[in-house]
């Protein structure tokens, strides 16, 4: 989906069919708060008031390669950051706003560090929940980001994420409960790195569940995505699915379920000329669970429409109980591009020590990146905790991704990250972090990176009442 391109502007503004719905859905939205009134008022006076939380933050990082770059650059960043909230919760409706703000000073100069506001309301009721949210974070990249698509790798620059969204809930714990949701966001870079690129994502779901009888739960489910790319392509792609589906609970904490849909991805690009690729196809998902006396054991077949076509997978999972440990095991099977077969596995071990934890986890995935390519991702993940004394611990930690593209002309991109923390309790509001971290990248085509950091971190929270 990502052409390559330099993204400097803001993404245009589009005033699309997307966009009229989402705001008819807020609209829609604001005009059911008849039915959450029906809490008593006096029941809401007798809890809730404001609360207002403060933390704050003095990083010093020293690298021999401070934002992972090749050739390196060593060097010396401060980085200062206060974070809080404000909020007011009550019976009948909460009110919450979080903001950050940050500075960071190196020889480049002073910049302006992790920044954002956040905004949540919910009104609740006997019978449903109105949620509306709006957001605003720009950050800086100073390292390897990972996006919401496999293989969305920048380096560096400036991003920009925001977005508003609204969420209705009718008829909760009644025979007949609706679901409503949209949600526009909006995603932009300040950067020469190539591989960005602004987008708009819309989002709109509705979903009917019906209790049919005592054990078996039916459902009705429409979804519409459309993401628009600021490339060389223009390109935009909209998802439509519609479902049915239908779970029956058997008994001895058993249950199946299944599920049918159909989809229909059309993919637009408008560089030189209009042009439109329109996948269409059923899918759908068949699922066991089972609730053992140490735990319990699942195991599902599903079929994902893509617009490369279909995604098949087989899913077979396995959580023990232990006096003082849990462990996960899964294994399965996905199928791409019809004939490319690729093994899925997952284990996650945690384990609670006397005086720390330990926890484990390996997985393996499929699905398709933003350059519309079928990817293998592989993860593993290790860390260790350990208590020295009442107000102090350390943390040891390592990771490892790797992602590769499957057909002719695969490429692979591999992370190793690994940290060891010292932590301390300086005073009742005050901690203090200290510590060395280790990055290593390898890319197909480009020459690996990598970075030895060390870094001290004091900070210092507050709860107030006003």
């Amino acid at each position: 989906m990502n052409e390559i391109g330099v993204s400097r502007n803001i993404s245009r503004r589009v005033t699309s069919t997307s966009t009229r719905l989402i705001a008819g859905m807020g609209a829609f939205g604001l005009g059911l708060t008849a039915p959450f009134a029906a809490v008593n008022a006096q029941d809401a006076a007798q809890d809730g008031g404001v609360i207002f939380e403060l933390t704050a933050s003095q990083t010093v990082r020293a690298s021999d390669n401070l934002d992972l770059d090749d050739p390196a650059v060593s060097g010396v960043r401060s980085i200062t950051g206060i974070d809080g909230s404000l909020s007011s919760i009550t019976r009948e409706q909460s009110f919450v706003l979080g903001f950050s703000v940050g500075a960071e000073l190196d020889d480049d100069g002073f910049e302006l560090g992790n920044t954002g506001v956040d905004l949540t309301y919910m009104r609740m009721g006997e019978s449903g929940q109105l949620t509306l949210d709006a957001r605003y974070f720009q950050r800086q990249i100073r390292s390897e980001f990972q996006g919401d698509d496999l293989e969305t790798l920048i380096t560096s620059g400036t991003q920009t994420d925001y977005g508003y969204g609204a969420a209705v809930t009718l008829g909760s714990n009644r025979p007949l409960t609706l679901d409503l949701s949209a949600r526009q966001d909006f995603r932009e870079f300040d950067t020469t790195d190539p591989d960005a690129v602004n987008s708009r994502t819309t989002r709109l779901s509705a979903e009917a569940a019906a209790r049919i009888d005592g054990a078996t739960d039916g459902r009705v489910t429409l979804s519409f995505t459309e993401r628009e790319e600021d490339d060389a392509a223009n390109e935009v792609e909209a998802t439509s699915r519609a479902g049915v589906g239908i779970t029956r609970r058997l008994g001895n904490g058993s249950s199946v379920s299944a599920d049918v849909n159909w989809s229909r991805v059309a993919v637009t690009e408008t560089a030189i000329v209009r042009t439109t690729t329109v996948t269409t196809g059923v899918g759908g998902r068949l699922a066991f669970d089972q609730d053992l006396p140490n735990g319990r054991f699942n195991a599902s077949l599903s079929r994902e429409i893509s617009e490369n076509g279909p995604i098949d997978e087989l899913r077979v999972g396995r959580a023990i109980d232990f006096p003082a440990s849990s462990l996960f095991l899964e294994a399965g099977l996905t199928m791409t591009d019809g004939d490319n077969l690729s093994p899925l596995v997952g284990l996650t071990f945690e384990r609670q020590l006397p005086d720390g934890a330990l926890n484990i986890s390996v997985s393996q995935t499929a699905g398709v990146n933003g350059d519309d390519e079928n990817v293998i991702s592989t993860e593993g993940a290790a860390s260790l905790r350990r208590s020295i004394n009442d107000i102090s611990s350390w943390t040891a930690s390592v990771g490892v991704r790797n992602d590769a593209t499957t057909g002719a002309g695969g490429t692979t991109t591999r992370r190793i990250d690994g940290s060891l923390t010292y932590s301390r309790e300086l005073t009742r509001m005050a901690d203090l972090r200290a510590g060395y971290e280790y990055a290593l990248v390898s890319e197909t085509g480009a020459a690996d990176r990598s970075s030895n950091t060390i870094f001290v971190t004091v900070s210092t929270s507050l709860t107030a009442r006003p």
